[in-house]
């Protein structure tokens, strides 16, 4: 007998990125929907912890509608007390919000979202899900833009999760998916032209030693055989806006290199990879939306033990050794591990948890305003 058309579309359901747990979501907002869904809650200030506040009842009441505030020993009246606390904190975290439990501009914000609006979004990123890739390796590196975060599955198990940096709204860091191909230690910087029209050029016109300071090289071209030279020996006006860069700059390796001491290659036409940086205090940030489009770690070491565990190319105490120099490697890997970066905000994480973040590039606006016309 053959496969029905049942089989056929069970088939065709996505198997990956918790794709049925999230439809599962909409079918649970759905029935919110049904049953009345969650009124406004009409906020503006802080609630500090055991203070009365009117406004807590209508709180407790939106967050057990929406699943965040658990059975818990307390007299439910208008304080705001460590159960209702516990609640926020709950919410803030499915929301990607500093998750302290203090109640203020954000967390209101995102609470008096309209259910509507929610089912919307689910609707929009399962529709997203659909487009991926199906995956069928052992390992499988996701970066998830909206969530500022690189999970690493095997065996479809979560193992490895990082904070990440992301390209800001003007430089924003594309959609797309490749292999993780090379590591490279104590990597070079070469510079790309629009920085340094933009960021190098202005810093030489007012200061003609200042890529010294930053341990950027100067050379006449990209060949093997091209010369270093002296910020001062080129009339750096004529390049501020011109199509043609005929010099390169390139960051040497270090602890200052922009790039940190770390690189992960995936080649695609972005020119955008994984890498280190020296500026580890950004990581602090909730909202890390900062580079000019390549993916910074906020602990690449730790990858690079992770991709030792599988690949005999990468012996991790050696590599520890050649990352206190700066002499440069090449650790090209036998195992492969595909990379997804992706763009959902809104999805099911691997401990069963609806996730909700904020729309940084603006992607969710444009999609469901395209919708609407069909």
């Amino acid at each position: 007998m053959g496969r029905t058309l049942t089989d056929m579309f069970e088939e065709a359901v996505p198997k990956e990125y918790h794709y049925i747990e999230l439809e599962a979501s909409l079918y649970e907002y759905l029935q919110l929907q049904a049953n009345g869904g969650w009124e406004e809650v009409p906020f503006i200030g802080k609630l500090l912890l055991n203070k009365k506040y009117t406004v807590v009842p209508a709180l407790r009441d939106r967050l057990r509608i929406s699943g965040d505030y658990l059975p818990c020993k307390s007299s439910e009246n208008q304080t705001y007390d460590s159960c209702v606390n516990d609640a926020v904190i709950r919410f803030q975290k499915r929301h990607g919000l500093v998750a302290k439990g203090v109640v203020g501009k954000n967390t209101m914000k995102a609470m008096n979202i309209p259910l509507s609006e929610r089912i919307a979004q689910i609707r929009l990123n399962l529709d997203r899900i659909k487009w991926l890739y199906e995956r069928k390796s052992k390992r499988h590196i996701i970066i998830n833009i909206p969530s500022f975060t690189l999970f690493f599955e095997e065996d479809k198990k979560l193992i490895q999760t990082m904070k990440v940096i992301i390209g800001k709204p003007k430089n924003p860091t594309p959609i797309f998916s490749n292999l993780v191909k090379t590591i490279v230690l104590n990597p070079h910087w070469n510079i790309p032209k629009s920085i340094i029209q933009k960021e190098m050029i202005p810093k030489l016109l007012r200061n003609k030693n200042a890529m010294k300071k930053e341990g950027i090289e100067i050379y006449t071209g990209w060949d093997k055989d091209a010369k270093k030279i002296s910020g001062k020996s080129v009339d750096w006006s004529k390049y501020r806006y011109s199509k043609h860069m005929p010099y390169r700059f390139a960051q040497v390796p270090g602890y200052r290199n922009a790039l940190g001491k770390v690189k992960f290659l995936f080649p695609n036409q972005f020119a955008v990879y994984m890498h280190d940086t020296p500026n580890k205090r950004l990581f602090n940030r909730n909202v890390r939306a900062l580079s000019h489009g390549c993916i910074r770690l906020h602990k690449p070491r730790d990858l690079l033990k992770t991709f030792s565990t599988f690949n005999d190319s990468v012996n991790y105490s050696k590599s520890q050794k050649i990352l206190k120099g700066k002499k440069k490697a090449y650790l090209a890997l036998k195992n492969k591990v595909p990379v997804d970066v992706v763009y959902l905000t809104a999805y099911v994480d691997s401990a069963g948890v609806l996730q909700f973040r904020n729309d940084i590039y603006g992607y969710d606006a444009m999609q469901l305003k395209s919708y609407r016309k069909w």
